[in-house]
């Protein structure tokens, strides 16, 4: 996938290739990949207190989806973000520029 936003914080640039497996089950802190309102989203996956989902741009908890609707719920996850590969050539993320 190719992602449609940049997201400093997790390191992904607006148009990063982004691998995404559908068949891992995401541990604490993982980026997946969720449905929402008919668009792709980037969420995290946090366990503590309970499993819950956690918007990436604004902190916000939110539920995880029902197994019972999980493709048309508010949040249905579509897979585990594994790599970001972000385009070298804008070094928007070079801390320390060589002369």
């Amino acid at each position: 996938m190719r992602s449609g936003a940049t997201l400093y914080r997790e390191g992904i640039m607006n148009g990063a290739l982004l691998i995404v497996d559908a068949s891992l089950s995401p541990c604490d802190g993982s980026l997946l990949v969720c449905r929402v309102d008919g668009e792709m989203r980037i969420k995290r996956y946090r366990k503590v207190p309970k499993p819950h989902l956690e918007d990436v741009e604004t902190g916000r908890k939110e539920p995880l989806p029902n197994h019972d609707d999980d493709l048309t719920g508010p949040a249905a996850v579509f897979g585990v973000i594994t790599y970001v590969v972000n385009d070298a050539r804008s070094g928007e993320f070079d801390d320390c520029p060589v002369m």
